[in-house]
């Protein structure tokens, strides 16, 4: 699957970490991303909080291997 570095998740993302999204690491876009798709198919908008819980998710998870 290609990763999707400029869909509305990935920019909030982006925002939150003050860079680009194409500088996202590619583990994080895949999360992002998978979490993109989850929510679309629930027909909901992904929030602020639903973004930071991902990322803190993900830091976490890197930190751990």
């Amino acid at each position: 699957m290609a990763l999707n570095y400029e869909n509305d998740i990935c920019k909030m993302a982006a925002k939150m970490l003050y860079t680009e999204p194409g500088l996202l690491d590619y583990r994080l876009v895949e999360y992002l991303n998978e979490l993109d798709t989850m929510i679309v198919l629930g027909g909901q908008v992904a929030s602020r909080q639903i973004v930071a819980l991902a990322i803190l998710t993900w830091q976490h998870s890197v930190k751990a291997t």
